[in-house]
């Protein structure tokens, strides 16, 4: 997930939590806010009048993506309640062992061996 401005070819600016999916809908946004005001900043939750916080795009909608400057960033995490910690990613990585010893299976031709791997907590 990550933080970014999003800019659409409405000339809508929005900041939100965001992720890019596979398929069309491309681009799903986790509590988009419409970013207004050149001087004084204001984020007012996008859509209006819904309070859907998963909100899906299709690409062709989409004029760019960016990423917010650090005072913006900070502002919509303040509304939204979250930290930065809050939506790092967090670190899911698997030790994959190779076992050495595998019992009751017939011997594998030595041109034909796959390794087989065990999931291990870190």
């Amino acid at each position: 997930m990550n933080l970014l401005l999003v800019m659409l070819k409405t000339g809508q600016t929005l900041v939100s939590l965001s992720e890019e999916l596979d398929y069309e809908p491309k681009c799903h946004l986790i509590q988009p806010r419409e970013l207004t005001g050149k001087t004084k900043i204001t984020l007012t939750p996008w859509p209006p009048h819904t309070n859907e916080q998963n909100i899906l795009i299709h690409s062709d909608s989409l004029l760019t993506v960016i990423e917010p400057t650090e005072a913006i960033a900070n502002q919509y995490l303040k509304k939204i309640g979250k930290t930065m910690e809050d939506i790092k990613p967090k670190d899911n990585r698997v030790l994959l062992n190779e076992e050495e010893n595998v019992p009751d299976l017939p011997p594998v031709p030595e041109d034909e061996y796959e390794p087989q791997y065990i999931e291990e907590d870190l």
